[in-house]
């Protein structure tokens, strides 16, 4: 019996391979909005998603959150948003990629950070706030808890 091996043929199936499987680009402060195929928990960095992701067939792309160590993988990409969190204590200084811990008693739509603010200073239970740049969105905060890293990664598959 004879044997044929062709190295270069090799090589193309290989790189051919990982144009199939979808190379995933990492990005930070973005989320990719879509449904979820699987949600998981206790994951220590955005590696390990990316990771996660690259291992299902079925991952379009992945969505990882700093400090909640949760990775959301997605079954569908409908569109990226570009997400900052700014959070703050009414008249000091915001501090980005930071959330505020205190509990959230109220969201509205706020064009941005400073208009947040100005929102948790009228009203009169709010002693924090975080805006989500991207979406537009403020929280007003019942508690000056502490402030939290936070920070939103994800990764598409080509």
């Amino acid at each position: 019996m004879v044997r044929f091996f062709c190295f270069p043929c090799l090589i193309f199936i290989l790189s051919f391979h990982n144009v199939l499987a979808g190379e995933i680009k990492d990005q930070t402060h973005c989320d990719l909005v879509g449904p979820n195929e699987k949600v998981l928990k206790n994951l220590s960095s955005y590696t390990e998603c990316h990771t996660e992701c690259a291992k299902s067939q079925d991952c379009q792309g992945y969505v990882f959150v700093s400090h909640w160590n949760r990775c959301f993988l997605k079954s569908e990409v409908k569109r990226l948003a570009k997400v900052n969190l700014i959070s703050g204590l009414p008249g000091l200084k915001a501090k980005m990629d930071q959330d505020h811990s205190g509990k959230d008693i109220k969201q509205e739509s706020a064009i941005n950070a400073e208009e947040c603010q100005q929102k948790c200073k009228k009203f009169g239970a709010c002693a924090a706030y975080t805006y989500i740049k991207g979406y537009q969105t403020c929280w007003l905060k019942k508690k000056p808890g502490s402030f939290r890293p936070k920070v939103f990664y994800c990764g598409r598959k080509s």
